[in-house]
């Protein structure tokens, strides 16, 4: 079938009869303008008049157009640029995965950073972020930035998971650091150089997050009515129509105090040396689901006479994987106001037992946490990662790759017989301990090489070179950042 996209008015050169359309005439070879030229008349023999003729005449008729491939000629093309065409159409559209594929793939999206300054109590942090869904609803953001207190600038670290679209977690990307950084800075201005009490901090931060989601919900609902047009509205209402889980990462290197704000499914883990040497985890946050005994706890209490509000074979609340999220107006809107968006905007229908909103919040659980300079680690992702290994296995991916790192060995460890496992199991199998290699210079692609397969190459080059929609049926999006505090970890 002809492609649409190259049928385009005809460009009349005064030099040329022949209609061509326009953004093809710098494709066109020299032998074919030659041989769709009249500027040289004298050379062209019966033949070749005979058929510019025939050419233009065809063109003419179509009404001006003139289909000409854009593509170089191949063995399947006519002389004149039509295709003919091939019957080998296995593993074209989507070709498979090889592994160099999967190095590309996630060097491509791996980035590390620095900071010069040891003083800071970080001198290195790796990220990295892989969509599954199209486009990728999951973001992250890095700052530093003065907080008010007369010390060392703070450190802010951000993923944020976004669901229904990614306009929410865009929102979070944007806006969420300015936000705590505004409230920190007003809190210490008011005490006017005296000690903060740690708590107080706390309350400064989860101010910021509720002030945020509160901010965008308003604007939300305001822009039904006094928006100038549709699509001003659907605009402003997109980041409330969406919603994102976010979990912040907050480190003052004046008092090395790590403070984690989670809102949501995200995970933050902190590797730390025990006395044996060997590298622990530390939970600095939990998944806020209904399989999280205090937030089932949380909500039924919210919603008395609901005893069905958290579904507990699912752990879903009204048909949602978390229990706090930013944005999600059909957890949190009235009624009349839902209603209204269903019959005004197409919005989605009162989810079955909606009685008493709202059922979900974006404040925070926040943990605080001392860094002690031994070494430690803070490992940060969306569920994205969390689906396929634990936290432990993390930790223990990071510290493989911290001793092959010093030892020099990065990718040049013996390569690990391949696993046998029965293909009908391949997606559900989660990868153990003696699937992993170290292969990556970044330490978040290392975790994903891992969480995807490691030294399993079918599983590995399957689950990275699916593509969307059918991605987001194995994989979701992940989105990673590792974060090495003080000398012994620094790269």
């Amino acid at each position: 079938m002809l492609r649409p996209s190259l049928f385009r008015p005809a460009l009349f050169h005064p030099e040329r009869l022949c209609p061509i359309p326009c953004h093809h005439l710098r494709r066109i070879s020299q032998t074919q303008r030659t041989r769709f030229s009249t500027q040289k008349p004298e050379k062209l023999n019966h033949q070749n008049r005979s058929r510019f003729l025939f050419v233009t005449a065809v063109a003419l008729a179509s009404g001006g157009y003139l289909y000409v491939s854009g593509k170089p000629q191949s063995k399947h093309q006519t002389q004149a640029g039509f295709e003919e065409g091939s019957f080998r159409w296995q593993g074209h559209s989507v070709k498979p995965f090889s592994l160099h594929d999967v190095k590309q793939w996630l060097d491509k999206a791996a980035k590390s950073y620095s900071l010069p300054e040891k003083s800071q109590g970080v001198t290195r942090w790796d990220s990295i972020r892989l969509a599954s869904n199209s486009p990728s609803e999951d973001n992250l953001v890095a700052s530093r930035s003065p907080a008010g207190d007369g010390g060392q600038p703070w450190l802010f670290w951000g993923v944020f998971d976004g669901h229904n679209g990614p306009a929410m977690s865009e929102t979070l990307k944007e806006s969420l650091v300015p936000y705590v950084k505004r409230n920190l800075i007003q809190l210490y201005q008011s005490f006017n150089g005296q000690a903060v009490p740690p708590p107080t901090v706390d309350v400064a931060i989860s101010s910021a997050f509720r002030q945020l989601d509160a901010d965008i919900l308003s604007d939300g609902d305001a822009a039904r009515n006094d928006s100038k047009s549709f699509t001003e509205a659907l605009s402003r209402l997109a980041p409330s129509f969406a919603g994102s889980c976010a979990i912040l990462s907050i480190f003052d290197p004046n008092t090395s105090l790590l403070r984690v704000a989670s809102v949501g499914d995200c995970r933050a883990v902190l590797g730390h040396r025990d006395a044996s040497g060997s590298y622990t985890a530390t939970p600095l946050s939990l998944d806020q689901t209904g399989f999280n005994k205090s937030e089932l706890e949380r909500v039924r209490a919210a919603h008395p006479g609901e005893a069905n509000v958290i579904d507990v074979e699912s752990g879903r609340l009204l048909g949602m994987a978390v229990t706090r999220a930013f944005g999600d107006v059909t957890w949190k809107w009235p009624k009349e106001t839902l209603e209204d968006l269903k019959a005004r905007y197409f919005w989605k229908a009162l989810r079955p037992g909606y009685k008493t909103p709202p059922y979900m919040t974006a404040e925070p659980v926040i943990t605080t946490t001392q860094i002690k300079g031994g070494g430690e680690f803070l490992v940060m992702a969306s569920d994205g990662l969390w689906d396929h290994i634990s936290s432990e296995q993390a930790v223990k991916l990071v510290e493989m790759w911290i001793q092959a790192r010093d030892e020099g060995t990065i990718g040049k460890g013996p390569k690990k017989p391949q696993p046998v496992k029965k293909r009908e199991t391949i997606w559900s199998i989660k990868p153990q301990d003696e699937d992993f290699v170290v292969e990556d210079e970044n330490v978040a692609a290392h975790l994903v090489r891992n969480a995807l397969g490691g030294c399993d190459y079918e599983r590995l080059c399957g689950l990275a070179g699916a593509k969307p929609p059918y991605s987001r049926t194995i994989r979701d999006d992940i989105t990673i950042q590792v974060i090495f505090f003080d000398k012994n970890s620094e790269a």
